[in-house]
């Protein structure tokens, strides 16, 4: 008996209060969870009513009435409301992480979004997008969208399964990941550092696309995930490092699919100009409220997006649906993050083919002092540098694929390759072709590289032998 009370009430209140704004409707209860944590009702226009008033109101009703959620949708032809009168925290991610429609899920790479407005989990298989374009005006839920997204990456999966790479300039909401298992690198923050880093993912997924089909199975993915992508490109004035950054991210949005990289791109208010790359690669989309009708025509390729109320309301468009879907975003708080992130900690196993970006040569520039210098490592790789480039210069051509087999290594291949091809020790890219190897003779290596082997304990003898082996 309370509960149709509680439904009579708010019935009656959302009536009233649309018709003080001269929109008259009349409205019949359609649901409610089993929880009770929110109502249904359908929506009867009045003779003279448009339908848009129910959406343009919408929010000032919200407000009136105080409620952590009021939100109209469609469902097909029909028009109804969604109520709650319980605080956003009740749509804890905690339930959907949880539920065994996630943990026990055979999507490659389930994400737990949030809730549709009947309260049913939001589950989506990012590989099937394969991208995703989250966006949104500033305060709309975007940072706490993102959040639910790593976090359902952290628990789902291990290294076995998923390497992840974060990119967020101006703002430490990634910060509480720092050092996580599953990260192949330090956060970036800069749009230098980012340029490298996106170049060294679209140099990894070439080398992906040239494994076989057995090979790739067992490879992990990669995910990456760019925050404020819009101030990222306009952090900097080089055009340089915006070309090679677009450039990367472009590559990746047409061809990552096959290589199991995958790109999650957030910006506040996209348009067509200011995010500066192709977004037709990208089939998944989320908008949360958005400025203007135009920012959500850019996201869904249609209107909407700007009458969206409260906070964590969003719009999703997928592969697999013709309409957009609204839900309300999963909430986490940062101390429910800090204890998921103590009870994964054991996970420290590392995968032999794990995508690893740590080459000096990315991180320079500013934003480089956020990874601490280890000397011990440094010699190491310096060592395992000096090892490879010997190696190289006795043969006549190389490969990343064969770098790999060779020393028993995995991404870090193509970062290796990248730098020899910087040394001038291996030719450009020839489309799937290996790589040219171009000094002939010892005086061919250039001067600087000399003195790096020499610093490193090679002799000029060693290089003359790596040299002679080539022809035995």
């Amino acid at each position: 008996m309370g509960k149709n009370k509680d439904i009579s009430r708010l019935k009656k209140v959302i009536e009233n209060h649309y018709l003080a704004h001269d929109v008259r409707i009349q409205l019949s209860a359609c649901a409610q969870t089993e929880r009770g944590e929110r109502f249904i009702f359908d929506v009867r226009l009045h003779a003279g009513t448009k339908e848009r008033a129910i959406f343009d109101r919408a929010g000032d009703i919200q407000t009136a009435l105080g409620l952590p959620l009021f939100q109209p949708f469609k469902e097909g032809l029909l028009i109804r409301i969604a109520v709650s009168e319980q605080s956003i925290s009740k749509n804890a991610l905690y339930g959907i992480l949880c539920n065994p429609v996630f943990y026990n899920s055979r999507q490659h790479l389930p994400l737990a979004l949030g809730y549709d407005m009947r309260g049913e989990a939001c589950i989506v298989d990012l590989a099937e997008q394969p991208h995703l374009l989250i966006a949104g005006s500033s305060g709309a839920g975007k940072t706490v969208a993102l959040l639910s997204i790593v976090v359902s990456l952290l628990v789902r999966h291990t290294v076995n399964a998923v390497s992840l790479v974060l990119v967020n300039t101006g703002t430490n909401d990634f910060d509480i990941f720092n050092d996580n298992h599953l990260l192949s690198a330090p956060i970036v923050k800069d749009a230098e550092t980012g340029a490298k880093v996106m170049a060294a993912l679209a140099e990894e997924m070439e080398r992906r696309i040239e494994l076989s089909h057995v090979a790739l199975l067992e490879t992990p993915a990669i995910v990456c995930i760019i925050d404020e992508f819009t101030s990222l490109i306009s952090s900097t004035n080089e055009k340089k490092t915006i070309a090679l950054l677009t450039d990367a991210i472009s590559a990746l949005l047409r061809r990552g699919r096959h290589a199991k990289i995958h790109l999650i791109i957030a910006a506040q208010d996209p348009t067509n100009d200011n995010m500066k790359i192709e977004l037709g690669n990208i089939t998944g989309r989320i908008a949360l409220r958005c400025a203007k009708a135009q920012n959500s025509i850019t996201i869904l390729g249609r209107s909407g997006a700007e009458k969206l109320v409260g906070k964590g309301s969003m719009l999703l468009k997928t592969s697999c649906r013709t309409e957009a879907q609204h839900l309300l975003g999963a909430y986490i708080s940062h101390e429910d993050i800090h204890r998921i992130l103590e009870a994964l900690s054991a996970r420290q196993n590392i995968h032999k083919d794990r995508f690893i970006l740590r080459e000096t040569s990315i991180w320079t520039g500013p934003g480089s002092d956020n990874r601490p210098v280890n000397l011990n490592e440094k010699r190491e790789r310096d060592a395992e540098m000096v090892r490879i480039v010997l190696w190289t210069l006795g043969r006549d051509s190389v490969s990343a694929n064969q770098i790999q087999g060779t020393f028993q290594m995995g991404g870090r291949a193509a970062d290796i390759i990248s730098a020899m091809t910087d040394m001038k020790i291996v030719s450009e890219k020839r489309a799937k072709l290996s790589r040219m190897v171009l000094p002939k003779t010892p005086q061919d290596i250039q001067h600087e590289v000399q003195e790096w082997l020499s610093e490193n304990g090679i002799s000029p003898e060693d290089v003359q032998s790596a040299f002679e082996s080539r022809n035995t």
